[in-house]
C-alpha cells in the first residue's frame, strides 16, 4: 500500500512533538536550570520603559523631582543576591516606587530559581504538572503545596528557548492577570525586551501595559546595600 507523501511529512513533523510529550516534569525543570546558567549574565542593569512604566511616574508630584532632571527607572539583577527596581532623581520616598513590579520581572527566570535550583528542593514546596505540548513550547502548571487547589500559575516554556514566553495567574480558579515576554539576544545572553501585562476582572479583560527594557550593562558590579 502506498502512503501519500503529504501523511509522511505530516508524521515526520508530528514526530518532535509525540517524543517532548514524554519528557519528564524533572527533565524540563533541569533543562530550564542549565539554561537560565548560560543564557543569562551573573548580573545587569537595565532602564525600563513603557506605558507601565510612564503612568505611574506621572503620579510623581514636580516638588519631588529633582531640579532639571526627568526620572529615570533601572532594574538592578544579581543572580542569587536579588533584584531591585530604582527611580532615580527623585525625592528618596518615590525612590522603590516599583517594588511590586519585581513579581513581573522575576517571571524571565527568578520566580522559578528561587523557589530552588534542584528538582528535589523545588518540588518538596511546589508542584509542577505538565499540562500540554504544542510545536513551540511546554505547558506546565505550578502550585505552592500549601495554597489551595486553585491558585496556581500557568506557564509556557518556550522549546527551543527553553525560556518563560507566557504565563497566567489564577486565584480561586479564575485568571487575574496574564504576562507575555519577547526576548533579544545580546552577544550569547537572552535577555527580556518587552513585557506585556494583561489584568483581568471579572472576567474580562482590562487594559494592558507593556514593559520595556533597554541600555543593559551586562556582568556590571552592582554593590550588596543595593538589595
Amino acid at each position: 500500500m502506498l502512503v501519500h507523501p503529504a501523511s509522511i511529512t505530516f508524521f515526520l513533523l508530528f514526530i518532535p512533538i509525540l517524543l517532548s510529550a514524554r519528557i519528564s516534569e524533572s527533565s524540563i525543570f533541569s533543562r530550564y536550570i542549565r539554561t537560565l546558567r548560560y543564557r543569562q549574565p551573573v548580573s545587569f542593569i537595565a532602564t525600563l520603559t513603557g506605558s507601565a512604566i510612564q503612568r505611574r511616574l506621572k503620579q510623581i508630584p514636580a516638588e519631588a523631582l529633582l531640579r532639571g532632571q526627568r526620572p529615570v527607572v533601572r532594574v538592578f539583577h544579581r543572580r542569587h543576591a536579588g533584584q531591585v527596581i530604582l527611580v532615580e532623581n527623585v525625592d528618596p520616598v518615590f525612590r522603590k516606587m516599583f517594588s511590586l513590579y519585581n513579581s513581573y520581572i522575576n517571571l524571565t527566570g527568578i520566580y522559578i530559581t528561587s523557589k530552588g535550583e534542584t528538582w528535589p528542593v523545588f518540588s518538596k514546596s511546589y508542584s509542577m504538572k505538565k499540562v500540554g505540548v504544542t510545536g513551540k513550547a511546554f505547558i506546565l502548571k505550578i502550585r505552592a503545596r500549601h495554597h489551595a487547589p486553585g491558585n496556581y500559575g500557568i506557564f509556557a516554556i518556550s522549546r527551543r528557548t527553553m525560556m518563560i514566553t507566557h504565563a497566567s495567574f489564577y486565584s480561586r480558579g479564575e485568571k487575574i492577570y496574564s504576562i507575555a515576554i519577547a526576548y533579544r539576544f545580546i552577544g550569547r545572553y537572552l535577555l527580556p525586551f518587552r513585557m506585556v501585562i494583561r489584568r483581568i476582572r471579572s472576567g474580562s479583560s482590562s487594559r494592558s501595559a507593556d514593559i520595556r527594557f533597554s541600555s543593559y550593562r551586562l556582568n556590571s558590579r552592582i554593590p550588596d546595600n543595593i538589595f
